[in-house]
């Protein structure tokens, strides 16, 4: 998960209800929103190798940010995405995938 600290809390219930693991990316600085941080995050970098779900926590991440990160890192994540304070996770890594839904219950 991937986001400021309200929002990836927010997520982290759902992932839990549902028997899910995961791992915490928490961005707290202002420039951690930017392009070339987000790229450069160690973090990232070191689970970039292992196919996970990178949950995208939206609230002071953006979508268009969202969108670059994606850009720059094709086919390193599967990509989800949650809003802050919502009650699901989505996510379909291309056209023809079946998307994984995951509701608060």
């Amino acid at each position: 998960m991937l986001g400021d600290e309200d929002a990836v809390k927010s997520a982290e219930t759902i992932l839990f209800t549902s028997n899910s693991t995961y791992q915490c990316v928490i961005l707290s600085k202002k420039t951690s929103y930017e392009p070339e941080s987000l790229n450069a995050n160690s973090e990232l970098r070191e689970l970039q190798n292992l196919n996970l779900n990178l949950v995208f926590c939206t609230g002071e991440l953006t979508y268009a940010l969202c969108i670059r990160f994606i850009q720059n890192n094709k086919n390193k994540f599967v990509y989800c995405y949650y809003y802050k304070n919502s009650e699901s996770i989505i996510s379909a890594n291309d056209i023809v995938a079946i998307p994984q839904i995951y509701i608060a219950t």
